[in-house]
């Protein structure tokens, strides 16, 4: 009988294990599945974030720093939108969160987000910048949501972020060496 329950008690912990990120503490790409799979009530928000600058850190100052970046970036994710939402790490530097059966705008989420992160880097030497992106969801005729949709726009929409800061940054940086900005 004792056998038993440790069985159980090991698998129960298996499970939770695949469905956290041993890194950051949030949800893993697997959790984020089980949350598409499941019911829910809408509509909803969908939001991703993509870290950036991890290839540099992680190339300048070892994985260390990097993995250091990734824990805080999921603090600052966690504090903007849990308890709220269900935050995800998605893949190796980008982040996905579900808010089911929230109708708030998203840029309050998103002033949130921008917040923590000037929290962040306001007391701390190694700068999160996270380019997001949110798409809204809703309940399909005959059940169902559009819930995996709304990630794709998100996704898009953070992609189109990203490309924005790279071109400020390259404007910045010939600015500052007196040269033409980029287009």
């Amino acid at each position: 009988v004792m056998a038993c329950i440790l069985l159980v008690l090991f698998l129960n912990f298996q499970s939770r294990r695949q469905r956290t990120d041993s890194l950051t503490g949030l949800g893993s790409r697997a959790a984020l599945e089980e949350a598409l799979n499941r019911p829910f009530q809408g509509p909803g928000l969908a939001f991703m974030m993509d870290l950036n600058n991890l290839k540099l850190v992680n190339d300048t100052l070892g994985h260390a720093a990097g993995d250091e970046l990734l824990r805080a970036a999921a603090a600052c994710i966690r504090q903007a939108f849990e308890p709220v939402g269900q935050c995800f790490r998605f893949g190796g530097d980008e982040f996905a969160v579900l808010l089911n059966g929230c109708q708030a705008d998203p840029q309050q989420f998103n002033q949130k987000l921008a917040d923590a992160l000037q929290a962040h880097n306001a007391a701390q030497a190694l700068a999160v910048s996270l380019a997001r992106g949110w798409s809204e969801y809703r309940l399909l005729p005959g059940g169902g949501a559009d819930q995996r949709l709304a990630l794709r726009r998100a996704d898009q929409a953070m992609y189109a972020d990203k490309q924005r800061c790279r071109v400020r940054t390259a404007a910045l940086r010939c600015e500052a060496q007196g040269q033409p900005s980029p287009q």
